[in-house]
């Protein structure tokens, strides 16, 4: 009986190994065990291959879905690449998503936060509620006395609907019929956090 157990062992250690699994949990559980991890990093390849082909065909949805995807791998020179694609090719989004890239350093640890200003301020002007907020971030960061101009982007990113800009702008307001108002649409943007 052990025997039999230990050539069954055998067979199957020498059937992943000569298959290119040398992974003893692989190999135990037939090659269905994966970690958290490895699931994730298998669905983001996968997800990758797809994205590849539509942004290869000018779909610059596709290029940004991908670079969002590179950047949840943390690898942030190919998510640069797409970024750059994507932007390039008009989608205003992914003009702020580079913008991220630059202001954080997060290419070379290289921080260009004129270059990411003038990426939010584009994106800004193209409608897109992100690139407002992050605009209004940058510029308080760097001129916090320009309140004004921030309180603005602010406003200006919450009625294009970005639930984080009309959440802070109902915790600035010192007017309380004004705050609710604000906080309502931050839940209907989908950010319902408690005041």
């Amino acid at each position: 009986m052990n025997k039999k157990i230990i050539n069954l062992a055998l067979i199957i250690a020498c059937a992943f190994a000569f298959s290119g699994c040398w992974s003893w949990q692989k190999i135990i559980s037939f090659g269905y065990l994966q970690s958290e991890e490895e699931k994730f990093e298998e669905k983001a390849r996968q997800e990758q291959e797809k994205l590849i082909a539509q942004c290869e065909t000018g779909q610059s949805i596709a290029c940004n879905n991908l670079a969002v995807n590179f950047s949840r791998l943390s690898n942030f020179n190919d998510a640069k690449i797409y970024y750059e694609k994507a932007c390039n090719n008009g989608l205003v989004t992914a003009c702020s998503n580079l913008g991220q890239i630059y202001e954080q350093g997060l290419v070379d640890e290289n921080i260009d936060e004129k270059k990411a200003m003038q990426l939010y301020d584009f994106a800004c002007k193209n409608n897109d509620g992100v690139g407002c907020y992050n605009q209004a971030l940058l510029l308080h960061k760097n001129n916090p006395q320009d309140s004004k101009k921030v309180l603005e982007l602010l406003a200006k990113s919450c009625k294009f609907e970005y639930a984080q800009a009309c959440f802070l702008l109902a915790k600035l307001s010192n007017n309380e019929a004004k705050a609710r108002k604000l906080y309502e649409c931050a839940c209907k943007f989908g950010k319902c956090e408690d005041k």
